[in-house]
């Protein structure tokens, strides 16, 4: 569970780095999908 929250914080803050106002949640989308596929981690 630990590691699970781990990647998920992980994942959270380069969202919130990535996020602009007006940008389409499909791109957020799309963007936290490469985040979790490119991982180093084994999710």
């Amino acid at each position: 569970m630990k590691r699970v929250s781990e990647a998920v914080a992980c994942t959270l803050r380069e969202m919130i780095g990535f996020a602009r106002p007006g940008m389409a949640t499909k791109q957020l989308d799309d963007f936290g999908a490469e985040i979790y596929t490119n991982n180093p981690m084994s999710f």
